[in-house]
């Protein structure tokens, strides 16, 4: 039988968890609350979590040697390449005419559009169609004042002390190589992404940032990248208190929209993405090593899609493994990267001493080889463990090297790598090479269909002794503001279908939670019950598979998209576990922060193994805050509350409660003979002041039946808010309709939310 949280509990960021006044009530004959004391929570039943892991499953598996697939730039009518050329000592060539190039797509060669140089102070354009030879190239050009700028980004990952003495080393010289039309920003990946310094030229407060990244703590880095949001937001406020009259200095004309009236609007553009991406930052559970990497930079990529020009991460890493649980969120990672113009340039910070990496490889191949010959020549005896975990054992070797993966990212993006060496600068330098001497090509291609499947892409140069550095392929997907991965196509084109489908039952719904911000977080969250769902079964193998993808997009009043979520979940595991996995449900939830306005939510689930889909849309209003420091959250149904794990960021999550999650549910209907009482989750957000009460009153058929009475709330934590459960005992309540308003009061101030729910 399910039970559901019989407890009021509350807890501060950094307090003990008391039990506080149970926000109870029984149905009485004068409507009068009788509080009651509580017991704990517990849970009701097992689904699947966010991170696509149900018990006894596991994500599917690369099969051994194939080779990570690539995205670039393009739209429906043009694919556009950078391509750097080098010579044999490794000087950049920057004299060739369209005529030395030659483009290849899936072997077939393609007729180029355009060829153009780009260099220091110059650039050379040539069309396709002239004349070859030593003079074909048209005399350089000056570039126009409003050229584009070179956003670099430093990023470092958690690397070792000696690693992060190399990186700031060598980071503090590279803000010597900064030119005119350079910006750099400064990020860290701790427990997740950190924005320790906006898009600058300011070589001091790059310099204070980047001796952060590589000398603070957890805390130091979220004080900062907070600092770095509060300012972006203290800058537009200003902004629009000058737009709408409001006293203050003169707005100048003719220059940037930019909070900051001295930068040019591109980089105002980049500074804006960057703070976007901490609004948006998503806040899922990472459910294996090397997800939250992969994940920061996955949303690092994507907040940089709509700016132009040229985009380059400096990746500062040690250990950059990849399980193969998360392979399929690494091709993501390449992919959104080449799509959207981002050169990766990867840093090993182990140094010489950790040169051997691939030695390493080599070795435990060597070794797994040889249990295979041994496995082929016994004729009897038992198996040992080695032969048992072959397979995995090999897939995992070729894993084995952080140094490879660093390797594969840069050359997947056209960046390069830099290791086996203790002066990470002249590497790191190539950045700047890059950015001032290279060719932009761009060609239509001859394949018109964009199904999001791999095309691959060479590049040839003819004249000798020249080689061409440049991405090696993409995913032909359609141009639209949606379109990232390939899992994502027919998801897309489940939204867009004049009659979406409705293949697959779910469940979809939104949730707001106040801010101190103008913007409340909004936290999307669907419930997929994976009855509808194919699992066959491998006999040779004895496992089932299945699949579950999940895409969710945000458009405003306007039509375009703000927001998107997108994951897909592989699903594997033991031929036996089959029926049980497929009678559980899937979660998945994302959470963002949205100003306010009307808004379109449409999500889209995908069955891709018995490419079966279905589709919800549902309308979404933000309120506007006003001036009032009282706020109150969507009221939830409670489920039950998970366990955290260690490595989710327990604080960042509107849903976290204690070291607990809440667990929404999205069905408002309740069996009585299986609950026996329902519970409600509420965050309040209040200043410093009076007093914080809570009401409750519960209505029948729009007519109240029952009210608990002004309670006091515990004091808010040092965010100003209070979280709190509820609970309604139901064995005195009859089925049918009902609704439950939550009143918050402090001082003269009041704020209202309703939930509704049926009882069976």
């Amino acid at each position: 039988m399910n039970r559901a949280v019989s407890a009021a509990l509350f807890r501060g960021a950094t307090r003990p968890l008391p039990v506080t006044d149970t926000l109870k009530f029984l149905r009485t004959g004068n409507g009068l609350v009788a509080p009651q004391k509580s017991a704990a929570l517990t849970a009701l039943f097992i689904v699947g979590v966010v991170s696509g892991f149900v018990a006894s499953t596991s994500l599917a598996q690369t099969p051994q040697g194939e080779r990570l697939p690539d995205s670039m730039r393009v739209t429906v009518n043009q694919v556009v390449l950078d391509v750097v050329v080098v010579d044999k000592k490794g000087q950049q060539a920057r004299e060739l005419s369209p005529a030395d190039f030659e483009v290849l797509e899936n072997g077939v060669v393609q007729k180029l559009s355009s060829v153009r140089y780009i260099g220091a102070g110059q650039s050379q354009a040539t069309s396709a169609q002239t004349p070859t030879g030593p003079t074909a190239a048209t005399q350089p050009v000056a570039r126009p004042q409003t050229q584009q700028l070179n956003l670099i980004t430093f990023i470092f990952d958690r690397i070792s002390l000696y690693g992060r003495q190399m990186a700031r080393q060598a980071s503090e010289k590279y803000l010597d190589e900064l030119g005119p039309n350079d910006f750099l920003s400064v990020v860290v990946i701790d427990t997740r992404l950190q924005v320790l310094s906006e898009f600058s030229q300011n070589r001091d407060r790059l310099r204070q940032a980047i001796t952060l990244a590589t000398s603070g703590n957890s805390r130091q880095f979220a004080d900062a990248s907070q600092e770095v949001q509060n300012a972006f937001n203290r800058a537009e406020l200003l902004t629009e208190r000058i737009n709408s009259g409001m006293q203050g200095p003169a707005r100048p004309v003719g220059g940037a929209t930019s909070p900051n009236s001295n930068l040019p609007y591109s980089e105002e553009q980049a500074n804006r993405a960057l703070v976007n991406l901490l609004r948006s930052a998503s806040r899922a559970e990472n459910y294996i090593q090397g997800s939250a990497t992969i994940e920061g930079l996955k949303q690092l990529v994507r907040s940089q899609r709509d700016l132009p020009g040229r985009k380059a991460m400096v990746f500062f890493a040690e250990e950059f493994q990849l399980p193969l649980g998360v392979i399929e969120r690494f091709r993501d990672l390449v992919s959104a990267a080449n799509r959207f113009n981002v050169s990766f340039y990867s840093v090993d910070t182990s140094g010489l001493e950790h040169g051997g990496e691939l030695d390493k490889t080599r070795d435990e191949l060597g070794r797994l080889a040889r249990v295979a010959r041994r496995q082929q020549l016994k004729t009897r005896g038992g198996v040992t463990q080695d032969e048992v975990l072959l397979a995995e054992n090999t897939n995992e070797a070729t894993r084995l090297s952080s140094q490879e993966n660093l390797a594969s990212l840069a050359a997947s993006t056209g960046g390069t790598l830099v290791a086996n060496t203790n002066d990470l600068l002249p590497g790191i330098k190539t950045v700047t090479a890059d950015f001032r001497s290279h060719y932009e090509l761009s060609y239509t291609p001859t394949n018109k269909t964009y199904d999001g499947s791999y095309r691959k892409i060479g590049v040839r140069i003819k004249r000798s002794g020249l080689t061409a550095r440049a991405r090696d392929g993409y995913y032909a997907l359609p141009d639209n503001d949606l379109a990232d991965s390939p899992f994502e196509v027919p998801l897309i084109d489940a939204l867009a279908a004049k009659n979406p489908p409705r293949d697959l039952p779910f469940r979809s719904s939104s949730f707001l939670f106040p801010n101190p911000t103008p913007e409340p977080e909004v936290v999307f969250y669907l419930e997929v019950p994976l009855a509808g769902f194919q699992f066959p079964i491998d006999t040779k193998k004895k496992e089932y598979r299945a699949g579950v993808a999940v895409l969710v997009a945000v458009k405003n009043s306007a039509g375009k998209t703000v927001e998107k979520f997108s994951q897909d979940f592989p699903l594997k595991g033991p031929r036996e576990k089959a029926p049980e996995t497929q009678a559980r449900t899937f979660l998945f939830y994302r959470t963002t922060v949205l100003p306010p306005g009307r808004y379109t939510v449409e999500s889209a689930v995908l069955d891709s193994v018995g490419e079966k889909s279905s589709v919800k849309k549902a309308v979404l209003i933000v309120p506007a805050k006003g001036n009032a420091q009282l706020q109150l959250s969507s009221v939830l149904l409670v489920k039950r509350m998970d366990d955290s794990t260690a490595d989710f960021a327990l604080s960042e999550s509107p849903l976290h409660f204690g070291k607990q999650l809440i667990v929404p549910s999205l069905d408002p209907v309740f069996k009585l003979e299986q609950w026996g009482e329902l519970a409600f989750y509420f965050r309040v957000s209040s200043g410093l002041g009076e007093q914080v009460t809570a009401d409750l009153v519960l209505s029948q058929e729009g007519k109240p039946v029952g009210r608990m009475g002004e309670r006091n709330l515990p004091a808010p934590d040092e965010r100003g808010e209070i979280k709190y459960v509820a609970g309604l005992p139901l064995e005195s309540l009859a089925a049918g309709n009902y609704e439950a308003e939550v009143i918050i009061r402090q001082g003269d101030a009041e704020c209202r939310s309703k939930t509704a729910f049926s009882l069976q």
